[in-house]
């Protein structure tokens, strides 16, 4: 896991780094990260509408959506105006899309797996947003969405539920760590 969660601060890294005079001009222009994410939220809901439907729209779509959901967090460090609020909202706003698609993914298939994955996938990011996104957590929507872009479905979902049980381990290791050590 601090191996991947290395990776995610990386590319965080590198996002700000690369991404950081867009945002500034979207805080000279007074668009907030708020707005961003809430764009990105619509351009997710979109993008798993279409999933199934129109493949080159859903990549559309979701391409958009993986845009404006990293230029939120470059704006909200531009204005130096992070909040626990926007962190909160914007994790439900991800989370939100990943559930979607498991959905829309479990109406295709009608594959029960995909309602099993769907409900490890909800414990997961559940104690996560209930631990003030502090507990361990193993992000998926990203790659998951990669994956159904080039047709592995079954793939995707798999992954969800692989990486939500490996981020019940971590967060029920973290949480024996804390209460033994306070």
């Amino acid at each position: 896991m601090d191996f991947v969660v290395k990776i995610v601060k990386w590319f965080r890294k590198q996002r700000t780094k690369y991404l950081m005079p867009l945002g500034k001009l979207f805080v000279k222009l007074r668009i907030k990260a708020l707005y961003l994410t809430i764009l990105a939220f619509i351009l997710g809901v979109v993008a798993v509408y279409y999933l199934f439907l129109n493949n080159f729209y859903f990549v559309l779509f979701g391409v958009l959506h993986l845009i404006f959901d990293g230029l939120d967090g470059v704006v909200a460090r531009a204005n130096n105006k992070e909040t626990k609020f926007g962190a909160h909202f914007d994790n439900i706003s991800d989370r939100s899309i990943v559930i979607l698609a498991l959905i829309k993914s479990y109406f295709y298939f009608n594959d029960y797996f995909v309602l099993i994955v769907l409900g490890i996938y909800l414990l997961h990011h559940l104690i996560y947003i209930f631990s003030n996104l502090e507990s361990k957590v193993a992000y998926s929507r990203s790659l998951t969405l990669v994956l159904y872009f080039f047709g592995f479905y079954v793939l995707g979902y798999f992954l969800v539920g692989v990486l939500s049980l490996y981020g019940l381990s971590q967060q029920f290791n973290y949480f024996l760590k804390k209460r033994f050590t306070t």
